[in-house]
């Protein structure tokens, strides 16, 4: 079975992914994601939660699978991360999204945290 959402050129994607997360997410964090990809309104402010962090990690893991390790999917990675109280996965999401943006010594500083917050 194939997945139709991969066969979308990459303009569509983006619009889909930005739709989609909008809708699960639903919280104030995606009015950077829409300016950053022109959208024409901003997520409602104070709309969501848990279960809507829950269903916007899996689409934000389907958009990495797609689009390759993109600092703005590790950011919202890490605020979804955080609204399900899990700030390890957080901490090292936001790692990952400074090493894309060439920031290393960021980058080491959230693992270092990271790895000091999970669990043995």
């Amino acid at each position: 079975m194939s997945n139709p959402f991969l066969k979308l050129d990459p303009a569509s994607r983006r619009e889909f992914m930005l739709r989609t997360a909008k809708t699960a997410f639903g919280v104030s964090v995606l009015s950077h994601f829409d300016q950053a990809f022109g959208a024409s309104s901003a997520a409602p402010s104070g709309v969501g939660g848990k279960a809507n962090a829950t269903q916007a990690l899996k689409l934000l893991i389907l958009a990495k699978q797609s689009e390759g390790n993109s600092p703005i999917i590790y950011k919202h990675m890490a605020e979804a991360h955080a609204i399900n109280g899990d700030f390890a996965r957080a901490e090292l999401a936001t790692a990952e999204q400074a090493f894309g943006m060439g920031d290393r010594e960021l980058a080491v500083e959230k693992a270092t945290v990271a790895q000091k917050r999970f669990k043995r």
